[in-house]
């Protein structure tokens, strides 16, 4: 599948996510150019497990759940395993740094910047009126 990476913002479909709720109560992420969707590779549970685009199978590879702490930080959270979360490899908050999942630890490299905490807040709120 595409790889999927943090790179700044540009007007290109490609950086456009829909998220929508399952009946299970966790989230898809879909690619609006790719039509695919958010997929912990091969499903494995392991830290640094790549996170690319995949055709939709309903799997728990493609299940995620959103969480703010305290301090208003938001963490993506993987149904693949307990604790793993949306990381950025080696901490590399730059263009190009590759998305995995990796045990949770608090690190800013696994929080959604204060740049686009709102507009994905506003954008759940707005489809489910609730914040899982």
């Amino acid at each position: 599948g595409g790889n999927v990476q943090l790179w700044g913002q540009t007007p290109n479909a490609a950086q456009i996510f829909y998220i929508s709720k399952n009946k299970d109560g966790w989230y898809t992420i879909k690619n609006f150019a790719s039509g695919k969707v958010l997929d912990v590779s091969a499903g494995k549970n392991a830290n640094g497990t790549n996170i690319q685009q995949w055709d939709a199978n309903g799997t728990a590879a493609q299940k995620f759940k959103f969480y703010e702490d305290a301090q208003g930080r938001i963490r993506i959270l993987s149904a693949i395993g307990s604790r793993k979360v949306l990381d950025i490899s080696a901490g590399k908050l730059k263009n190009g740094g590759n998305v995995q999942i990796y045990t949770y630890n608090a690190g800013r490299h696994q929080e959604i910047t204060r740049q686009y905490k709102l507009e994905i807040i506003a954008f759940i709120r707005q489809q489910h009126q609730v914040l899982a």
